[in-house]
């Protein structure tokens, strides 16, 4: 005969519960595997350990972060934009291209939320109605917050993704902020200078003033603007490239795809960053 009794049952999905032990509570029949009586709620702790007891509430109660996984998105496909072309486009259309570039990158940010995320990473979407009116009807002023909003939003968001160790971040939207408002200053004090420069001309041509001097003073002034605007310019462009690569980096990852002119090793300010965030956790 057999020295113990093994008690088999058919649950409500066909599949077989072992039942061979009792809880030493209430002594009812318990089934393997359930270190946690369903009639009286006791732990068994003779039969089972702790790790059994946590690894079993992981289950039901999970306390762990889901780490995200890679993903095919079948609903908007985002294109990873080669800046080079968008920039030969830009002059040639004396900067008007860039203003519906940056109309796209904004609608790119809403699109990309469009993929699956966890509920700790940080939105990308933004109101690009609004967004639209206020580059229409105030260009120069309202570049600068946009370019805070596409900054901040992407660096928030990838500070808390999943492949943030080894993804590069651009500067945040502050320092583009400053940075653009610095630009328009040049950009519109070559235009106001050369304006009184050309006024100084006129003048001398009707009233007979001797304005040479003058003159000569405006157009040096605008001069030397017009050089620190194309040099605040090109850090712009670099600093743009930069995002859009990083952008490209991050759709990459969710279409598990090569990025377009992938970097090998990360920017010191993204080294700075993490050991920043390191050494407040």
């Amino acid at each position: 005969m057999c020295s113990q009794l093994t008690l088999i049952e058919i649950n409500t999905y066909g599949m077989k519960n072992i039942l061979n032990s009792t809880c030493f509570n209430c002594q009812k029949t318990l089934i393997i595997g359930k270190p946690i009586c369903p009639y009286c709620f006791a732990v068994q702790r003779k039969s089972y350990s702790r790790n059994d007891l946590f690894g079993y509430l992981e289950q039901y109660f999970p306390t762990k972060p889901v780490e995200k996984k890679q993903f095919i998105s079948t609903k908007i496909e985002i294109k990873q934009r080669d800046y080079e072309k968008i920039l030969v486009l830009s002059i040639l259309t004396l900067g008007l291209y860039y203003f519906y570039y940056l109309l796209l990158t904004l609608q790119d940010l809403n699109d990309h939320w469009c993929h699956p995320h966890g509920r700790y990473e940080v939105t990308t979407k933004n109101d690009t109605f609004i967004l639209l009116v206020a580059l229409t009807l105030t260009t120069f002023v309202s570049v600068p917050f946009i370019q805070y909003i596409r900054y901040e939003k992407l660096r928030n968001h990838l500070l808390k993704a999943p492949q943030m160790e080894n993804q590069n971040i651009p500067i945040n939207g502050t320092k583009i902020f400053w940075i653009y408002v610095v630009y328009d200053f040049f950009f519109l004090g070559t235009g106001t200078m050369l304006f009184f420069g050309l006024s100084s001309i006129i003048a001398d041509w009707f009233f007979e003033f001797n304005t040479a001097s003058i003159t000569a003073v405006f157009f040096l002034v605008a001069a030397t603007v017009f050089t620190l605007a194309i040099l605040s310019g090109i850090v712009l462009i670099m600093l743009e490239r930069s995002w859009q690569e990083v952008f490209n980096e991050h759709i990459a990852w969710h279409y598990d795809l090569p990025a377009k002119k992938r970097k090998q090793r990360r920017t010191r300010r993204a080294r700075n960053v993490y050991q920043k965030l390191n050494l407040n956790e």
